[in-house]
């Protein structure tokens, strides 16, 4: 299993401008430590939404391959450093030597 479910869980409350409440489950998972092994690091200038954009065009342009954030650092005003892992469709995790082709 690449991303094991851990104990830690909560569930909260967010109120909107309008007095609309939602509840909100957020879970802790524990990643694999074969995933942290293999992850590889991007450094990138963008804009905070950025970094939710650069995702997202990974995941639309490569849809056989999973990607895992696995931290992100703010190193200045938009400059980022994402660590990142990569499985492909056969659950087979991608070092971060073979993503340079």
């Amino acid at each position: 299993m690449i991303v094991d479910r851990s104990v830690d869980n909560a569930v909260v409350t967010a109120t909107g401008a309008n007095a609309t409440s939602l509840k909100i489950r957020l879970e802790s998972l524990k990643i694999n430590e074969d995933l942290k092994k293999s992850a590889l690091k991007l450094v990138f200038y963008a804009a905070p939404a950025g970094v939710a954009d650069l995702l997202t065009e990974l995941r639309r342009s490569y849809a056989e391959l999973t990607f895992y954030p696995l931290a992100i650092a703010r190193i200045g005003a938009n400059h980022h450093a994402l660590s990142l892992s990569v499985v492909d469709r056969n659950g087979r995790i991608i070092s971060a030597s073979d993503t340079r082709d």
